[in-house]
């Protein structure tokens, strides 16, 4: 699958000098769509993918996909239960759906 670059640095003239990488992006609602395999919870992706969403210039929303289990560990527990971390921040808007 290809993935879609959205800008989130511009140089001179407007030229883009960086931009992340999306799996999907809906550019009437500004939402950004990011599929996690297997690795959303391990690695702390989900962490990076909400970092480089609030980059994006475009976006307005993100939906982050895990894996209810991987491995024998519960991601998508983890990775909910783990929003707790951003409770710093003023407590984000955080809403979950788990799909079966």
């Amino acid at each position: 699958m290809d993935q879609i670059k959205l800008p989130v640095l511009y140089g001179q003239n407007g030229v883009v000098q960086k931009s992340f990488d999306a799996d999907a992006f809906h550019p009437e609602s500004g939402t950004v769509l990011e599929v996690e395999a297997g690795r959303g919870y391990a690695n702390n992706q989900f962490l990076k993918d909400f970092f480089q969403a609030c980059m994006m210039h475009e976006a307005c929303h993100l939906v982050i996909a895990v894996r209810n289990h991987y491995r024998n560990i519960r991601d998508y527990d983890k990775v909910v239960n783990g929003s707790t971390r951003f409770t710093p921040l003023g407590g984000l808007p955080f809403h979950s759906r788990q799909l079966r």
